[in-house]
Parts: C-alpha cells; sequence; structure tokens
C-alpha cells in the first residue's frame, strides 16, 4: 500500500456531483490518514478542482502556486466536500500543499465543521 501523508496531493477516481454513478480520476487533498483498523486502512480526503467556483468554505490555489506543486492550473480545495475511502485506490502521487495554504485549509474546514455543529445544536 502506497505511504500516505496529511496535506498530500493525490490523483484518487472521485464520483462526479452530478452522477454518483461515474467517476474521473481528480486531484484530491488527504486530510487523514486512518491506519488504526487491521483490514482497513482508510483516508479522507477532498476534492480539488479547476472547474468550480469558489464558494464560502473553499480554498483557491493560484495558478502559479498550482504548477509548482503539480497541479495544471488555478485550484480550488473544495472543503465540504469529504469523502472516505480505502486507500489502495489511489492512483499517483501529485505532490504536497504548501504550509501556508495548509493553514488556510484548517481554518477553513474547522469553519466548516463549527458551521455543521451549530446547525446541530439549533435542531435539539
Amino acid at each position: 500500500m502506497p505511504n500516505v501523508r496529511v496535506g498530500e496531493i493525490w490523483t484518487f477516481l472521485v464520483p462526479l456531483t452530478n452522477d454518483n454513478t461515474k467517476y474521473k480520476a481528480r486531484p484530491v487533498l488527504i486530510v487523514s490518514v486512518n491506519e488504526d483498523f487491521v483490514h482497513y486502512e482508510s483516508i479522507n480526503y477532498v476534492v480539488i478542482s479547476s472547474t468550480s467556483v469558489e464558494e464560502k468554505f473553499d480554498v483557491v490555489i493560484r495558478d502559479e502556486v498550482a504548477s509548482r506543486i503539480g497541479l495544471q492550473s488555478k485550484s480550488i480545495i473544495k472543503t465540504t466536500n469529504i469523502y472516505t475511502e480505502n486507500k489502495t485506490s489511489l492512483g499517483q502521487k501529485i505532490g504536497e500543499l504548501p504550509k501556508g495554504i495548509l493553514n488556510q485549509f484548517k481554518k477553513k474546514y474547522q469553519a466548516f465543521q463549527e458551521y455543521i455543529i451549530n446547525q446541530l445544536n439549533y435542531k435539539c
């Protein structure tokens, strides 16, 4: 199995947002690696898109940074699209997110999680 670390960018077959029966190889940001399970080593990741519109919790990777880390063009980390999969399904490692952008992602991700918790608290 590939050695995977948080903050790395890999290719992965991701379900299309408008049709979950079809998949496309896309860059993804690894947000956690779960190796505590004997029979199933999973990862959590978020999609990186070069065609999406930036939304409230997203993080933009500008052109100059994108080319430095192995992406083809300006891209958006879709913080709210969180997936869990077996890490054996990963494709190729593309690169690693620079610390500054990783810190931006952490702040946006935390803000999104707080948004979800607030919605749950509102319902209780």
